[in-house]
């Protein structure tokens, strides 16, 4: 894919993410080719301008035509159910920090982007969720293959990797149904040490 072709294809992104065209099942597809070129490191405008990014949250928040003109946090819902493309998105988002910059005709401009639009309990289930699928790719390629074809969610990979506890939510105000959760999802070594400390 050439500089002009990959400018093609952030214009087409954008232009889908400007009309609200993320509910489309298409949009999840080119942002995954996006991501598998890394279409957004360089290329060149339709107006000769060209085009280079270290970082991909710079490229999401710049305006067309040098970037897409978008949130970070609209990526990352449109590719939400899609396993592979939110990977590729985390390995995106992963590379080294250089300095963030882009340049038109010569010209260096800085650009930078905000992602605090999530409420502080989203950020740090999304954080955690970084982290695991991070070291499951690094540490156990397998369980990684499994949850990105869908066979797994990321918490029970990584569980099964033993990375992440095993948790249960628990009925505080029913003590019978707090009861029949642990009795369902505990070992029986679990449960013996819990009447330990119960009694």
């Amino acid at each position: 894919m050439n500089l002009k072709e990959r400018a093609d294809l952030v214009n087409t992104v954008g232009t889908a993410l400007s009309r609200g065209e993320h509910t489309l099942t298409v949009l999840p597809d080119l942002i995954r080719q996006l991501l598998e070129e890394e279409a957004w490191r360089e290329f060149e405008t339709k107006m000769g301008a060209h085009v280079t990014y270290e970082r991909f949250e710079d490229f999401v928040s710049t305006p067309p035509l040098a970037g897409l003109g978008a949130h970070l946090t609209l990526v990352k819902r449109i590719v939400s159910d899609d396993p592979v493309t939110r990977d590729l998105l985390d390995q995106a988002l992963q590379k080294p920090v250089g300095i963030n910059q882009y340049t038109m005709g010569g010209l260096i401009q800085s650009t930078h982007s905000d992602d605090r639009e999530a409420s502080p309990p989203e950020a740090e289930k999304r954080d955690r969720s970084g982290q695991l699928i991070r070291r499951l790719r690094r540490d156990f390629p397998e369980l990684h293959e499994q949850v990105l074809r869908g066979e797994k969610t990321v918490t029970s990979a990584a569980v099964e990797a033993k990375i992440y506890p095993n948790r249960v939510t628990v009925n505080l105000a029913n003590p019978e149904s707090a009861a029949q959760a642990l009795k369902a999802k505990a070992s029986p070594e679990f449960l013996e040490e819990l009447k330990k400390l119960l009694s």
